[in-house]
């Protein structure tokens, strides 16, 4: 009972979170980023059972997408603590990287594999960045199994080479065992720029070859929220300005833990200048978006996972997403007015009934 009473009070600080940062403008209200296109991608599964959390590249005729098959996933779960759950078939973990080329109808024209670990290290959540001459994939390094040893596992973030196939593993610049979800910015004369974290702003310099960490830049608290991981920046030239997806956890019930994304802008010193309200791409779970691209005909595309099984890609007209950007600021309010709460807690209730996953005591 005691769990239950602080789950329920756990939900109702996010919808009261989330409800400061939006605006009501009239009796309609959606969470749902109002993409042109959408569809999901059928990928071959390989050795793996789940496709999971695809990042992009463009290309003239289309997109690149990097996404790994795995063993094992996480997904939001309606259990008293509304924590997720992780489903795994097997010991040790099994993963793979592979390559799809997809074409602008957002149909598959072919699927490689690109990376195969198996066992004490595994690839994890890649973002793409290119150099010009030579392409990289951010992502994290996962050393060990915590159902077989808790004591060797941890996680760090490395740098693969898609022409030489080299990972490059990069020492945690504040010590910690755990590090994931860093965001690379741009990559130039074999230096990659990575986000470390928003609040306070860590930013590194990394050899992309070696992984070492040439130069540590931190910057102020951010003037909006604490948001974790999402796609690599794409840089808006003719705006001098770059654009990312992050997100953010919340708890709520029957629900269990999702993800809420968010559109952040910064400026060409890479400081935070706007950042939207809340949103999600389908569903409320985990929407894990971790690939962004600008394509050639003026078209933003994001690419992200479904609650760790399914890969989706969507596209939206650059101009219409900076205009939803600005209709849609984050307001971060000390109280949401009442209009706010009440049609933010109506969603919430409808999308319960419709996506809640199983309930796992």
């Amino acid at each position: 009972m005691f769990i239950q009473t602080r789950y329920l009070f756990a939900s109702l600080k996010s919808i009261f979170e989330v409800a400061t940062q939006i605006n009501i403008l009239s009796n309609r209200f959606s969470l749902e980023l109002p993409l042109h296109a959408k569809s999901e991608i059928h990928g071959d599964k390989y050795e793996g059972l789940w496709n999971l959390n695809p990042t992009l590249a463009v290309n003239e005729n289309g997109f690149n997408l990097f996404c790994r098959s795995t063993n094992a996933r996480f997904f939001p779960s309606a259990n008293l603590k509304g924590e997720m759950k992780l489903e795994k078939f097997g010991t040790g973990v099994r993963n793979q990287t592979f390559e799809l080329l997809v074409d602008n109808k957002f149909e598959i024209q072919s699927q490689q594999i690109i990376i195969d670990t198996e066992g004490i290290q595994s690839f994890e959540d890649p973002r793409f960045v290119s150099g010009g001459t030579e392409d990289f994939l951010v992502g994290t390094v996962v050393i060990g199994d915590p159902e077989v040893s808790i004591n060797s596992w941890e996680t760090k973030v490395g740098i693969y080479n898609l022409a030489t196939g080299k990972l490059s593993v990069i020492k945690s610049p504040t010590d910690r065992r755990f590090e994931k979800n860093w965001v690379p910015i741009v990559a130039t004369k074999n230096v990659v720029t990575i986000l470390h974290s928003n609040n306070p702003q860590i930013i590194l310099e990394v050899d992309a070859h070696s992984g070492e960490i040439l130069e540590i830049k931190k910057g102020p608290q951010s003037n909006f929220l604490s948001l974790n991981g999402g796609s690599q920046f794409v840089f808006i030239q003719g705006e001098n300005l770059y654009v990312r997806v992050a997100r953010k956890r919340y708890s709520f019930w029957r629900l269990g833990t999702i993800h809420l994304s968010y559109l952040v802008i910064h400026d060409s010193s890479l400081r935070e200048v706007q950042c939207s309200r809340p949103f999600i791409f389908s569903k409320l779970g985990f929407e894990i978006c971790n690939g962004l691209g600008l394509d050639t005909e003026g078209n933003l595309v994001f690419t992200w996972g479904e609650d760790d099984y399914r890969i989706l890609i969507g596209k939206m007209p650059l101009r219409e997403v900076l205009a939803w950007i600005e209709r849609n600021r984050f307001r971060k309010r000390k109280f949401p007015n009442i209009k706010g709460i009440f049609h933010f807690f109506s969603f919430i209730c409808k999308a319960s009934k419709k996506n809640s996953p199983r309930f796992l005591s």
